[in-house]
């Protein structure tokens, strides 16, 4: 018989030690490395120091005499280590620090030095974020205790420094990695879920954690042993690795010359990796997502460790290295099918608006008429010039969209691939140089009669012979609410009788509509959402500001004006614009992209899709949905909480702002890391059998002005499998991404679409009563 299994005394997630904080308590490190020995402190030692390889703190558990292999290193290591531990003695290794809704902790760092970036202090990060979330454009000096951040430049300058020099700061995002000792040194990570598990089980102070049915981890020696035979134990260690997502990664080491001069003088800067990326790249994100292999090998020499972010070779010291943007794609990369006289005509064509028909071959004259026009239709559809049903579209007069995604593989010549990277080149083309902005998608615009006028426009000015008479590309950055009625109707010239007045000022070259060829600068303009309009644009005959003209009309003679540095395109006729796309875009360190045909995790595919929802339900108009509802809010969501609150109350609902009990509230609306974590609310929720939902329930409840059942938006719903793949095909400019026929039911369904129970007469039920009928089922009868 196998032996009787001894239980190991795990605390109660329930106990008075739990935490009902919304955000988390971590130990303050980039790569966070949190190790300890079977015989070492029950909390780990911290460091607030981390170079821009996130690695000055990685072997803090190797001082163990066994570790053969890497003593010199790791006693490299822990010198850094200690020397880096004085500059940290104002942070807590409890401090908060802010999480998103997938429960990755938010950090954010500055620049000490070219090859170093320091965390900034962790009592103040939750301040920061929550400064950020509300105004991330905000020009305006922010202070936080002797810090001033102006987050239009993502720069901070110290207040004690009289000469206040500027250093860069950025947004990161790091996940806990935690990890057993298999073989000697050779430690292998747990997979996320369990990582996650055991993380929220050392933040709330609990002394174990179970991985399994079988094990556990004892959080005061750092080790797994078994349930049934404690003696059998592993060391464990605890990491925090970056999970920013980066435009193009590339790996880098830091590269280290000493000259042979008195004195000596060593060099040192950041050297890529060759030929190595795309394994190094597959190996971290296996890691991040599946876990186990914290190593990959490049070379019979080296090996690379991402929990301490190292490069380790054999016989000499570690290295340390990072993961960075590489050089930008060009956009002959993203056209690599094709040759460079296809590319320009591809985008003159697309341009101009002219159709491929002409490559078309003559159909025989004893085809019938009928049949002539049912292959042209066919061919019509199929044109490399026009997406699926876009020409049956631009004969009508609705406008229309498409969604389009990024693609990893290309097909032939696929014209909705080749709108979306013609989108994606113009957003990046003149971005500015280390932005790390990435665009998530594209919605592609249809609208049949502004495209009438603006083709009609082009060939006015064509056959005026003017400078300008090809359309440009800009940019133009508004309010999300202004999006979908431009697309519509077109721009409003301001002044006028349009109503429509500047934003924010008087019209510095001219009353007119401005864009700009500069992604940056128009983005400067959007306040409440991350998607922006890339439209052609007729210049014309242009005229050239050379000074401020507030607020003047166009100058006679000209049809359009530049600003003196040419960022500024102003045009005076709406007829001479015409909105394509709408970008959709990250910002920063929470960038990335999600590439059909590559295995990306879903929540990060394209960018924040609850803000989406939330910026769709802010332009409905007001109703009284949510009317009888309270509402209450826990954790980070998708934006601030006071604008959700102005949501709930503008469609007839309340808010229960209570930090930890629940009384009076219908639903709680919370995060997927709140409640893992089980915090007091929670708990209170559940005992009061007070409906837990994601936030989403809230947005598609507006939207769709059908209030939505709870249980397919609560935390223990499967998730929906989706039968058909997405099909490209025009959409209603207001229509939402998802599939309105796949959409969650509504919780007021008709009674006689329930189930009923059989009747237990069953075909001999002698009962003649309506409502016995309507309660129960019979064979005999249609229900």
């Amino acid at each position: 018989m196998p032996p009787k299994r001894k239980l190991a005394a795990l605390d109660d997630d329930g106990s008075s030690q739990a935490s009902n904080t919304t955000i988390a308590t971590v130990t303050p490190t980039t790569s966070a490395t949190t190790t300890s020995t079977s015989s070492g402190p029950s909390s780990p030692p911290l460091s607030n120091t981390s170079t821009t390889s996130n690695n000055n703190n990685n072997n803090n558990n190797n001082n163990n005499n066994n570790n053969n292999n890497n003593n010199n290193n790791n006693n490299n290591n822990n010198t850094n280590n200690n020397n880096n531990n004085n500059d940290n003695n104002n942070n807590d290794d409890r401090c908060p620090i802010p999480m998103t809704s997938d429960s990755k902790q938010i950090y954010w760092q500055y620049q000490n030095s070219e090859f170093e970036w320091k965390d900034i202090k962790y009592n103040l990060l939750d301040s920061i974020e929550k400064i950020y979330q509300k105004t991330p454009k905000d020009a305006n000096e922010q202070i936080f205790d002797d810090m001033v951040i102006i987050f239009s430049e993502m720069k901070m300058y110290n207040s004690k420094d009289n000469a206040k020099i500027k250093k860069s700061i950025k947004r990161i995002f790091r996940q806990p990695v935690w990890s057993w000792e298999k073989g000697r040194g050779d430690f292998r990570a747990f997979k996320p879920d369990i990582s996650l598990k055991v993380e929220s089980s050392f933040l709330k102070g609990l002394s174990k954690a179970s991985i399994n049915a079988e094990r556990y981890i004892n959080f005061s020696s750092f080790e797994q042993a078994r349930f049934d035979d404690d003696t059998k134990t592993r060391r464990v260690r605890r990491n925090h690795i970056d999970v920013t997502e980066y435009y193009n990664p590339y790996w880098y080491f830091l590269h280290s010359v000493t000259q042979t001069t008195t004195p000596k003088i060593t060099t040192k800067s950041w050297k890529e990796f060759e030929d190595s990326h795309d394994d190094i790249n597959k190996a971290y994100k296996n890691l991040i997502e599946k876990g186990e292999n914290t190593q990959i090998k490049i070379s019979d020499d080296e090996t690379i460790c991402f929990l301490t972010m190292t490069l380790i070779k054999k016989g000499s010291d570690s290295v340390p290295i990072k993961v960075d943007n590489g050089p930008a794609l060009p956009l002959k990369k993203s056209y690599s099918q094709l040759s460079e006289q296809e590319k320009k005509d591809m985008i003159t064509k697309m341009l101009s608006g002219q159709s491929s028909n002409d490559t078309k071959k003559k159909k025989d004259d004893s085809d019938d008429e009928s049949s002539l026009s049912k292959k042209k239709q066919k061919t019509d559809n199929n044109s490399g010039n026009y997406l699926p049903g876009e020409l049956d579209v631009l004969k009508k007069d609705k406008p229309m969209k498409y969604i389009l995604r990024p693609t990893r593989h290309l097909s032939g010549v696929s014209q909705a691939d080749a709108h979306f990277r013609i989108a994606e080149s113009q957003f990046y083309r003149l971005l500015s140089t280390g932005n790390a902005m990435k665009v998530t998608k594209v919605e592609y615009i249809c609208n049949p009669t502004l495209t009438k006028k603006f083709n009609a426009k082009m060939e006015e000015f064509k056959s005026k012979k003017y400078e300008h008479s090809d359309p440009v590309f800009g940019f133009h950055g508004t309010a999300a609410k202004n999006i979908i009625p431009i697309c519509t109707n077109n721009f409003s010239v301001p002044g006028g009788g349009s109503g429509v007045k500047h934003a924010t000022d008087s019209g510095w070259y001219g009353k007119g509509i401005y864009f700009s060829e500069f992604t940056d600068y128009s983005i400067g303009y959007i306040k409440d959402c991350t998607k922006i309009l890339l439209c052609k644009v007729l210049l014309g005959n242009a005229y050239k500001c050379s000074t401020l003209i507030h607020g003047k009309p166009c100058v006679t003679g000209y049809t359009s004006h530049l600003s003196p540095d040419e960022k500024e395109l102003v045009i005076f006729h709406p007829d001479q614009i015409l909105p394509v796309y709408i970008v959709h875009y990250q910002n920063g360190a929470s960038a990335g992209t999600a590439v059909s045909g590559l295995n990306v995790v879903a929540n990060s595919a394209y960018g924040n899709p609850s803000l989406d929802l939330f910026n769709q339900a802010n332009l409905m108009a007001s109703s009284n949905i949510l009317y009888g509802k309270t509402i209450s809010l826990l954790g980070t969501l998708s934006t601030v909480q006071y604008n959700i609150q102005n949501l709930i109350t503008k469609h007839g609902g309340s808010f229960h702002s209570h930090a930890s009990n629940v009384n009076g509230c219908t639903h709680l609306v919370t995060t997927l890391s709140d409640y893992s974590n089980l915090g007091l609310k929670v708990q209170n929720a559940s005992l009061n059998s007070v409906p837990i939902v994601k936030e989403d329930w809230i947005y598609k409840t507006i939207i769709s002005n059908k209030l939505k059942k709870v249980t397919s938006f609560s935390f223990n719903a499967p998730p929906k499998s989706k039968s058909k793949t997405e099909v490209l095909k025009p959409i209603p400019l207001e229509q939402l991404e998802y599939d309105d026929e796949d959409d969650d039911e509504d919780e007021d369904e008709d009674d006689s679409k329930k189930k009923k129970p059989p009747c237990k007469y069953g075909d001999k039920c002698y009962r003649k009563s309506a409502e016995h009928f309507k309660e129960f089922s019979h064979s005999f009868l249609i229900d």
